[in-house]
């Protein structure tokens, strides 16, 4: 009897250290997450001194710009996930168990939105998460949660801040991917409902001054189907977009829906609805409202058709952990106005992997033909 009260002891001891050591493996992960907020909110009140700046946007570009060539004739360079950085060792080995594969996948890491603006990133993306009555930025919450940007309101006053004090840029384009997975990491996430993307909408028209924001009623649907080519969109000039912000709700089948409800054709909305790539023109499924399309497999075929027909479009030159010259080169070439990468310009990471630019130095172009 005495020998097995010894070992449940012992096993009671054991138990009580794992136990213990989970829990301080928690708060330290949540800890070491929550320290990016205060250190965001004091490094955008410190960028709200700096003075205003006349962007030269032709230094970025491999052929002057024609402002008077429609919106959807430019093409930029966009950061994938751009709020992120590298998860550290413990976040890579907790992911790591749930995933073998994905630690690889999340080697990648951005400087601030602030920074990539400079070095000529003109569209990111952003992963939004709905906790309690906050918007927050987060790829997945505890175990890979590090970056520069983690609370959305304070992330959407940065990137105002550079658009106001740099008044002559071209248009930047924010994509907004609102995520609901892994919620059971942080109780204090909610789902996406009607009321909630409400509020996201309130939001981004209460924070980006009117004379900044790119609103959907600011495109014109003034043909029949997309079967009718360019004509299908009258998209404002690019002169008529300088020094706006345009906003792109992700593509997705539950959300869609709740976001066009009772406004179908956005005339109210401050943010712009996105379709998948598989989705042709004149489709069943090519909603009217959606003027982007998510195309992440860079296809210059089926990217052709789509941009012909008036749309812009995303692609991706690289992700989840591969970067290959053929994926660069096809995203490049393609025609899609969004080329969406882990590698832009002046990014932290492996100097091997190279920038994906349209030309050393050069993060816009144009489609002349467009």
């Amino acid at each position: 009897m005495n020998r097995i009260w010894k070992v449940a002891r012992v096993l009671l001891i054991v138990v009580g250290a794992l136990i213990a050591l989970f829990l301080i493996l928690l708060t330290y992960l949540w800890l070491s997450g929550r320290v990016w907020y205060p250190r965001q909110r004091s490094r955008v009140d410190a960028l709200s001194e700096q003075a205003l700046v006349i962007i030269n946007e032709d230094e970025r570009t491999v052929t002057p710009l024609n402002d008077n060539l429609p919106l959807n004739s430019l093409r930029m360079i966009a950061s994938h996930n751009s709020y992120h950085l590298e998860p550290d060792w413990i976040r890579r080995f907790l992911i790591g168990l749930a995933e073998p594969e994905e630690p690889a996948k999340l080697r990648y890491s951005h400087q601030t939105l602030w920074d990539q603006l400079e070095n000529g990133v003109r569209s990111f993306e952003l992963d939004v998460r709905a906790r309690r009555n906050r918007f927050t930025i987060t790829h997945v919450p505890l175990v890979d949660n590090r970056g520069p940007n983690p609370d959305f309101p304070t992330a959407l006053r940065e990137i105002v801040l550079w658009s106001e004090r740099h008044r002559d840029h071209v248009p930047i384009i924010v994509l907004l991917e609102l995520k609901s997975d892994w919620m059971f990491l942080d109780p204090g996430l909610k789902g996406w409902d009607g009321g909630v993307l409400d509020r996201l909408d309130d939001l981004v028209r209460s924070t980006v001054p009117i004379d900044q924001l790119l609103r959907p009623s600011m495109v014109r649907r003034d043909a029949a189907s997309l079967t009718d080519a360019i004509a299908r969109y009258g998209w404002p000039t690019l002169a008529e977009t300088r020094g706006r912000i345009m906003f792109v709700v992700h593509t997705d089948e539950k959300i869609d829906p709740l976001y066009v409800a009772g406004d179908p054709g956005l005339s109210g909305r401050s943010m712009f609805t996105s379709r998948p790539g598989e989705h042709a023109p004149g489709g069943e499924e090519a909603r009217p409202d959606a003027v982007v399309v998510i195309h992440n497999e860079p296809d210059p075929e089926s990217i052709t058709v789509l941009t012909t027909a008036g749309l812009i479009v995303r692609t991706r030159a690289d992700g989840d952990g591969s970067f290959t010259a053929e994926q660069r080169t096809a995203a490049l070439t393609s025609g899609a106005q969004i080329i969406s990468t882990d590698l832009p310009p002046g990014h932290p990471n492996d100097p091997a992997r190279g920038v994906v630019e349209f030309a050393p130095g050069k993060t816009l172009a144009q489609n002349w033909g467009r």
